[in-house]
């Protein structure tokens, strides 16, 4: 299912990493119509190009995840940007219980492999809010799986702009609880596994009435903009 939008509501547009940094610097085009928000993250794989997706920008703003720790994980950052998609990242990298000097060096050789990411997803609580601080001086926005206090209040502390997020085995379900989310929250935000059908079945849920009751976004869109 969808995840609760976790923003900063106070955090100030003064902190030079949100002037220049990655988020601003990384983020697609976007202009926002007044309706509720739903960004779809989608999995590229182990450095899968755009190009070989099977849904890309033209079915709506989408946000690719790329793992830099893929082979070839720049040149399919460079790639996806080129084709229109935004980029984050999924650091993989980041054993259990890593130290905060571990996540600060798999912090920045994910950082060198995937340039034009806006974003990290990270893989638990711990690791996210050891992250902040590292995220705060990049200019990165972060993406965590679940709604806790621990993250939160780290991205508030560092005033990282924060995304919760969630999967689910169907598409049709998770993007119809995305719906409720954003109506909500004003934005909500999937995370996707694509295959074949990817692409028709969100062309298809897009002309749906619940469909045209949101916007799709970017990611960037969620985390630069309080719902």
């Amino acid at each position: 299912m969808p995840g609760r939008i976790s923003l900063d509501r106070d955090r100030k547009d003064g902190v030079a990493a949100g002037r220049t940094g990655a988020l601003r610097r990384n983020a697609v085009a976007f202009v926002p119509d007044g309706r509720p928000r739903v960004a779809l993250v989608l999995h590229g794989g182990d450095g899968v190009a755009a190009a070989a997706l099977p849904a890309g920008p033209a079915a709506g703003p989408m946000t690719l995840l790329l793992d830099p720790a893929a082979p070839e994980s720049e040149r399919a950052s460079a790639e996806a940007a080129a084709a229109g998609w935004e980029v984050a990242l999924s650091d993989t990298s980041m054993p259990p219980g890593a130290t905060p000097a571990e996540i600060e060096v798999s912090l920045a050789a994910s950082f060198r492999a995937v340039p034009t990411a806006v974003a990290v997803l990270l893989p638990d609580d711990a690791a996210a809010s050891a992250a902040m601080p590292i995220l705060a001086e990049s200019g990165h926005g972060a993406l965590v799986r679940s709604d806790r206090l621990g993250p939160r209040a780290a991205a508030r502390r560092a005033a990282v702009p924060l995304a919760v997020a969630r999967a689910s085995a169907v598409l049709r379900r998770a993007l119809d609880r995305a719906v409720l989310s954003s109506r909500r929250d004003g934005a909500a935000v999937v995370l996707v596994e694509p295959d074949g059908g990817t692409a028709a079945a969100i062309d298809a849920w897009r002309r749906t009435a619940r469909g045209r009751e949101v916007q799709l976004a970017p990611l960037s869109a969620i985390l630069r903009h309080a719902p």
